[in-house]
């Protein structure tokens, strides 16, 4: 599963001159990537534009020139797409307890399912947490944003939301959904319990 510094690792790659921030076809704010707004989590959609209402069809396959394909981060069919809108996608980057452990979620109820601590402070029970190089931890809920961060210190790239794990949502959620409009983005940063929810998902990727 994708971690949340992956996730900024693309991010930050659309806005170098490998991305669609460099992409010549594409001027102004039409650089920012297009939100996937299909009101049916159907992968590979495209409003054409960064921010737009919600649709219960695809205006524009992944394959249209230009609409479609600036939903992308390169701006091409090549790129990677749905990082704006579709669904909120959980990140493996998790808030740290007070001992310095991987928290589970926000209670009994809303979890990840892995063992740990819940925002009570009482342990929940579930599978044991992968191998720390699986994901991201976060000791404290101030400090260092990481790549959610513009470069100046500041927050909300092209006005994208940005929320930082806590107790009540120690597990990181990127992206936006598709009803998010100018919020959504691949900047966008928010937080959720880690339980599984029908209008989260996630990614795989792979390492060596």
């Amino acid at each position: 599963m994708m971690k949340n510094m992956e996730w900024g690792a693309v991010a930050y790659l659309t806005q170098s001159k490998y991305g669609k921030y460099g992409n010549p076809n594409y001027i102004g704010a039409n650089k920012e990537i297009y939100i996937n707004n299909n009101s049916n989590f159907i992968t590979g959609c495209s409003a054409g534009a960064p921010s737009t209402g919600w649709v219960d069809g695809c205006t524009n396959t992944y394959n249209v020139e230009g609409a479609g394909i600036g939903a992308s981060t390169t701006g091409t069919i090549y790129g990677v797409y749905d990082m704006s809108g579709g669904t909120d996608e959980y990140t493996m980057g998790v808030l740290a307890d007070p001992s310095g452990n991987p928290r589970s979620g926000n209670s009994a109820t809303y979890n990840s399912g892995f063992r740990g601590m819940g925002k009570d402070g009482n342990m929940l029970t579930g599978l044991d947490f992968p191998n720390s190089i699986d994901y991201n931890l976060y000791i404290g809920t101030t400090g260092l944003k990481g790549d959610a961060t513009n470069a100046d210190g500041t927050q909300n790239w092209y006005g994208d939301y940005f929320d930082f794990v806590e107790a009540n949502g120690p597990w990181f959620i990127r992206g936006g959904i598709y009803a998010n409009t100018a919020s959504a983005g691949v900047f966008c940063a928010g937080v959720a319990g880690g339980d599984a929810s029908s209008i989260h998902s996630s990614r795989a990727t792979a390492r060596p």
